[in-house]
């Protein structure tokens, strides 16, 4: 509850100021301050209901067109991208059909690219987001990079766990690579993550 109430007192908060408020300047950054607790709180929500489908729903195996699946999911940080200048590109091939649960493939993309696209180094005039995708020999291989600010080696091995935050730099829900690690089980695949502090962040994810 704290990851819902926390962003929600900062809206009741910033309404009532505005309230009193005649400054234009002062009006906007309010509306900045809402619009953030106001993206965190959905963001939460969206990855509560995304952890519970995962839950309840059952795997539907339908051929994946991962060209069509990357640019639904790219879709959504497009405008992020371009407003805090972030240099996005991507790469599929694939030559063969792909049998898979594309609710859980969107669930992977969303929330790897919700995180590369979020710790990112503020100051930095070359930020980016990559990820290419290859299906071969039955197998599809999505890899998820960034030049943001990193996970520190001794954090690695817990930035899959149920609320798990590994930087203040960001308040995320903690449930984005929790759900993106079930999704993956669920699939039988595999994660592997590589990272270096102040350099960026590289996922691996196979899936058979």
């Amino acid at each position: 509850t704290h990851d819902l109430r926390g962003p929600l007192r900062s809206v009741i908060g910033a309404i009532d100021l505005a309230k009193i408020m005649d400054s234009l300047p002062e009006i906007r950054e309010l509306l900045d301050m809402m619009d953030e607790a106001v993206k965190k709180l959905d963001e939460f929500i969206t990855n509560t209901h995304e952890y519970y489908k995962l839950k309840r729903g059952n795997l539907i195996f339908e051929a994946i067109d991962f060209n069509k699946l990357l640019s639904d999911t790219t879709a959504i940080f497009s405008i992020a991208g371009r407003m805090d200048n972030i240099r996005f590109a991507s790469h599929v091939e694939q030559q063969e059909q792909f049998l898979c649960d594309e609710v859980s493939l969107k669930i992977i993309l969303n929330n790897l690219f919700s995180n590369a696209f979020k710790f990112q180094r503020r100051q930095a005039t070359d930020k980016f987001v990559e990820v290419g995708i290859e299906v071969k020999n039955g197998k599809a291989e999505i890899r998820v990079r960034d030049n943001g600010i990193g996970i520190q080696e001794h954090h690695i091995d817990n930035i899959f766990g149920m609320f798990y935050r590994a930087t203040s730099e960001e308040q995320g829900s903690g449930f984005g690579l929790y759900n993106v690690k079930d999704a993956i089980i669920r699939l039988n695949g595999t994660i592997k993550v590589e990272s270096t502090v102040n350099e960026g962040t590289l996922f691996i994810v196979t899936i058979p």
